[in-house]
């Protein structure tokens, strides 16, 4: 799953159109035969994201250290490398024109306000059309919550309650049928990026989403000249930390069985897509 959501952002680092596809491997060879397409100053944009999202990540901590800055000063400073990346890239484009110049991709007019409570469509019939469909996003975004949230736990040696996930999601997912929201589970890139700003507790979420009302309700025209590659470079560093080798090798040392179905799993999410993979992943299981 990291590395489909991170490669689909490639589109924003190379700034040209490159065709949503579950398919991993059609998705890179197109942009390898297209490369000669890329906007150079877009892409000059997102791989200096990324450099100094890496920077901030591996070397700046070491550093500010050896200087004699004290720890607690420390995390803050090397947490908001996504702050600086979003500040400087939209000061960049909106000072030098780069959108009108370069043809750099923004994210334009953001929708501001905030969404009304609504009652849900309450008709037998819509029900019963829905009900297969709402079944199968039902349990393929528990499988995905899950597994991100096991996959974020183990990173920390913490466990997971699956009874306590499946009640959160439930009661988010009532939230979002009174306010005409999507369907709610557990989005990878987001918790990846929550994950790698330190976040501890739901108290980060919560926060989150007082930061997002104010943000949509005062906020929205500052984003106007936000460069889509630097949130690409932000989603691809967060995501891409989350690969995990270790683990293959200790599975495979310990039991082959299990290390054969775990690639098998992640060959078919990369051929197919996430949901696909999550059933063969499933089914190779039980």
């Amino acid at each position: 799953a990291a590395l489909i959501i991170g490669f689909s952002q490639l589109k924003h680092l190379l700034g040209f159109p490159i065709p949503r596809s579950e398919n991993f491997f059609a998705l890179v060879f197109y942009a390898l035969r297209h490369i000669a397409q890329s906007n150079l100053v877009t892409l000059v944009i997102g791989l200096g994201s990324v450099a100094l999202l890496l920077y901030f990540q591996k070397a700046l901590g070491e550093q500010l250290r050896r200087r004699g800055v004290r720890e607690p000063w420390i995390m803050p400073i090397t947490k908001s490398a996504p702050l600086v990346v979003v500040a400087g890239t939209t000061l960049l484009v909106w000072g030098l024109d780069l959108h009108n110049r370069a043809g750099v991709q923004i994210v334009q007019d953001v929708p501001a306000g905030l969404p009304p409570l609504t009652m849900p469509t309450i008709d037998p019939a819509t029900w019963q059309t829905l009900l297969p469909i709402a079944l199968i996003i039902s349990f393929v975004g528990y499988m995905e919550s899950i597994s991100v949230a096991k996959a974020l736990a183990s990173r920390r040696r913490q466990k997971v309650d699956a009874n306590q996930e499946l009640v959160a999601l439930g009661v988010a997912n009532i939230g979002a049928a009174f306010t005409g929201g999507y369907p709610v589970n557990g989005g990878f890139s987001r918790s990846v990026v929550n994950f790698n700003a330190g976040a501890n507790t739901g108290l980060a979420s919560m926060i989150t989403a007082v930061l997002v009302a104010i943000t949509v309700v005062f906020l929205t025209p500052f984003f106007y000249f936000l460069p889509h590659a630097a949130l690409a470079a932000i989603i691809m560093v967060a995501v891409f930390g989350l690969i995990d080798l270790a683990t293959l090798r200790h599975v495979w040392h310990y039991n082959k069985a299990d290390a054969a179905s775990l690639i098998l799993t992640f060959l078919t999410v990369l051929a197919t897509g996430v949901e696909t993979g999550i059933l063969v992943g499933v089914v190779l299981a039980v």
